[in-house]
């Protein structure tokens, strides 16, 4: 996640604003946090691990140990279970306010989307609509989908490995 978030930095709709929180919805959800224009590594290498809050209290048991994880509701193989319209809505709301809370603790410039779940735009559009209606500010101008999409499996890597060698030529 890491690597991607740098690729926006470097390549992406992200090269223009100098906080960001990335997130990735695919499998699982990952995200990154961007501030003054680099990947914030925190305490162990691990950082805003949004895919992991807890919202269920009495959840289902998540990869990470932890119960009620947004994960657990909206990976990848989570999300084909959904069996209603309302179970589906119930857990984006889940996703959205988990988003709009995360903004409040580090306020980025801006949101940025990817990850093949994220390239529907429909589901993009109903996530931005219910974070809307938590923060009015989260709207289509502070949440944008990447520039990057249908490149997330190899940008990152590019990206790293390109700014390690201009790190490297200082």
């Amino acid at each position: 996640m890491d690597a991607f978030a740098t690729a926006e930095i470097i390549y992406g709709t992200g090269k223009r604003f100098d906080s960001l929180l990335v997130i990735k919805w695919g499998p699982g959800i990952g995200s990154t946090i961007v501030i003054d224009n680099k990947v914030y590594e925190g305490r162990h290498g691990k950082t805003a691990e949004l895919g992991h809050v807890i919202v269920e209290k009495d959840g289902l048991k998540c990869s990470c140990g932890k119960r009620g994880c947004l994960e657990t509701i909206l990976s990848a193989g989570a999300l084909a279970k959904i069996s209603s319209k309302e179970k589906l809505d119930y857990s984006l709301d889940l996703f959205a306010k988990s988003i709009v809370n995360t903004c409040s603790i580090i306020a980025p410039n801006r949101i940025i989307l990817a990850g093949p779940l994220f390239a529907d735009k429909s589901m993009r559009d109903k996530i931005i609509s219910f974070c809307r209606e938590y923060d009015p500010s989260c709207d289509e101008s502070k949440i944008l989908y990447t520039s990057l999409s249908g490149k997330e499996s190899y940008i990152g890597p590019v990206a790293v490995y390109f700014s390690g060698l201009v790190m490297c030529s200082n």
